[in-house]
């Protein structure tokens, strides 16, 4: 199989991280794992653990928390031709890395999607055809990652997604613009590798539970922040991918549903957050 190097951004998720740490260290295939720690203070446990396995485990403390920042940390450390994204509470199953790397013995993929399932009893899968893709009059994109077919897609969801490092690294690593929770930042990273010619594929074999742990991680600090980078990011999107005929339908869409969240939060006024958010977008 083609080497992996397994990039693990991790902040103020504890033992959480461990547990996650343990369970790649038991897959299969030939990998590193390069974690890319941005807690306060530093993990002590996971720094150990990489010390007492540094044939295989890489640590690294990185003083500001970003999660764009941390996977371009990690893509300049990793030293395998591919490079998968993991996030710090997820429970891998023992084929992950070696159903990613597979495909790429074929030169047209760049990237590939895993599939993603949340704890407790396995979702219905979706039937329909439509995985990872992205509407390009709206920017609304379809996840439904709990497929179980094999497809070609826009985007994969970034707590199990892989890249050719040369591919990615070509196409700019990921855009530290994408800040608060770095919503759409991997959007925005398969698609500049499609628009590079390459393919991003959906592969259900590489699947992985996604515990989405309450504590730590990478989240808006209150419902006025998550406003104004909702706005933020998805102009960003905006400008950077689709065409200048489709922003009217995006704008208006992108209001509505942040008319919608505002009034779900009980606080209209917060959408003001949100319109402030969409013209920073605009001049990131």
């Amino acid at each position: 199989m083609i080497p992996v190097s397994v990039i693990v951004p991790t902040y103020n998720r504890g033992g959480v991280l461990i547990e996650t740490l343990q369970k790649l260290m038991q897959c299969d295939g030939t990998y590193e794992i390069i974690v890319v720690d941005q807690s306060t203070p530093p993990n002590d446990e996971a720094c150990r653990l990489a010390e007492n396995n540094s044939d295989q485990m890489q640590y690294y403390w990185r003083e500001e928390p970003s999660l764009p920042l941390s996977r371009n940390f990690g893509l300049t450390k990793a030293r395998h031709p591919v490079v998968l994204f993991c996030d710090d509470d997820v429970v891998p199953v023992p084929g992950l890395i070696v159903s990613h790397s597979r495909h790429y013995n074929d030169e047209t993929i760049g990237g590939v999607a895993g599939r993603v399932l949340p704890p407790g009893p396995e979702p219905v899968p979706p039937k329909h055809p439509i995985v990872g893709r992205i509407s390009r009059l709206t920017g609304n994109q379809t996840d439904d990652f709990e497929a179980v077919f094999e497809i070609d897609v826009d985007h994969g969801q970034g707590c199990n997604m892989s890249f050719r490092k040369e591919a990615i690294e070509a196409a700019g690593g990921f855009d530290i613009r994408f800040g608060g929770g770095a919503f759409l930042e991997e959007t925005d990273a398969c698609l500049r590798v499609k628009r590079a010619g390459f393919r991003i594929r959906f592969d259900p074999e590489a699947v992985l539970i996604h515990l989405k742990d309450p504590t730590g991680g990478c989240r808006p600090k209150n419902p006025s922040d998550w406003f104004w980078w909702y706005g933020h990011n998805y102009m960003l999107l905006l400008r950077k991918h689709l065409s200048w005929y489709t922003w009217p339908g995006f704008i208006l869409f992108r209001g509505v549903n942040m008319m919608l969240g505002a009034w779900r939060a009980r606080s209209p006024l917060i959408i003001l957050q949100g319109l402030k958010g969409m013209l920073a977008g605009l001049t990131a």
